[in-house]
């Protein structure tokens, strides 16, 4: 529903008109039309979900990758281009890489059943960019259960090709995506190898977990010499947003 009707408008007058979805939870399509007296009838098509009360949301506006996140170093958090912020807000996540395989994983979620994992995600490459969506229990074994691609040779789920107005190559608007999820809990792995833009994830509820702890890097020798110096390194991160200690290393 739209909360604006009839309404004239001035020379370079502007009108916000908020528009509300109602329903069930899920993914929504639809149509506003305007009326003109010279232009006649102009359409837009539109896209929407409407979450679960409750359900996990997640928009990225913090300038830090939220707690429970695994991003490789082709994941950033970015701010949201200009000509996207009406649906984006001020930030998002980015696969800024446009040769190598990126990989973000969630933290450990719940999900119910027949309930959908639902995200905004736009192309920033016309005929490469790709994301594709992975489940998995342990974060060792991966599932995959969506694929979106620039256009429909390589699937049915594409990204939209419209291009904000006055914008340039690599820019173009956010689709929404609704991925039914199976019942019980898991991680969710996005995984892309051309640029995208991802943001306003929505669906299923946190599970707390006691530690998590991920092993950024590590140089750990296997063979060492008596009286000889050895050096070992291994460097990681939090997962949680609880401070941890109390954590030993033994040799």
């Amino acid at each position: 529903t739209a909360d604006a009707t009839a309404f004239t408008l001035e020379p370079d007058a502007k009108k916000e008109i908020k528009i509300s979805l109602k329903g069930d939870a899920g993914f929504k399509t639809g149509k506003i039309v305007f009326v003109e007296t010279t232009l006649g009838e102009v359409s837009y098509n539109l896209n929407g979900v409407v979450t679960k009360q409750g359900r996990y949301t997640e928009n990225f506006e913090a300038e830090a990758i939220p707690a429970g996140y695994i991003a490789d170093a082709n994941w950033i958090r970015k701010a949201t281009p200009d000509a996207l912020k009406t649906l984006g807000g001020e930030g998002a996540m980015q696969m800024k890489s446009y040769s190598n395989t990126g990989v973000l994983i969630s933290p450990k979620m719940k999900f119910d059943e027949n309930e959908a994992f639902s995200f905004m995600a736009s192309k920033t490459d016309n005929t490469s960019s790709n994301l594709l969506i992975y489940t998995s229990p342990d974060r060792v074994t991966w599932t995959k259960v969506f694929e979106i691609y620039s256009n429909s040779s390589y699937g049915p789920n594409v990204f939209s090709g419209d291009k904000p107005t006055g914008t340039g190559y690599g820019t173009y608007e956010y689709n929404f995506f609704s991925v039914p999820m199976a019942a019980g809990e898991m991680y969710v792995k996005f995984e892309s190898k051309y640029g995208v833009y991802l943001d306003n994830i929505s669906g299923g509820e946190l599970v707390p977990v006691a530690h998590d702890l991920y092993v950024v890097s590590r140089d750990l020798p296997n063979a060492a010499s008596v009286n000889t110096r050895h050096v070992s390194s291994l460097r990681l991160r939090n997962l949680t947003a609880a401070t941890e200690s109390g954590y030993s290393l033994e040799l």
